[in-house]
């Protein structure tokens, strides 16, 4: 499969980590926005990784919803329970904003 390069917007912590709102990122055709989250966590370090997957590990990760990464696709919502089957397309816009604390 060929890559996709894909830009993201980071909001609150993640931007604040990352030292930027806007990254570029590459991905494999056909990646769903769980494995861009993985691409990021591998490209941005441990204290970014630590904050993106703490919410969606948490043993008790029914009971913190609201503290699982906000994540849109064209605007568009996506929880935690589509990460895996939502498909990245060529064009686009993903937004990823940490929980409100």
């Amino acid at each position: 499969m060929s890559a996709l390069d894909i830009t993201v917007e980071l909001m609150g912590h993640y931007r604040s980590i990352v030292g930027s709102s806007i990254v570029k990122v590459s991905i494999q055709k056909g990646a769903s926005v769980m494995d861009l989250i993985d691409t990021l966590a591998k490209k941005y370090g441990e204290e970014f990784n630590n904050e993106i997957y703490k919410p969606l590990t948490s043993p008790d990760a029914e009971s913190s919803h609201a503290m699982t990464p906000n994540v849109f696709v064209n605007d568009r919502g996506i929880s935690a329970e589509v990460l895996y089957r939502t498909v990245i397309k060529p064009g686009d816009k993903v937004t990823i904003a940490s929980p409100p604390c």
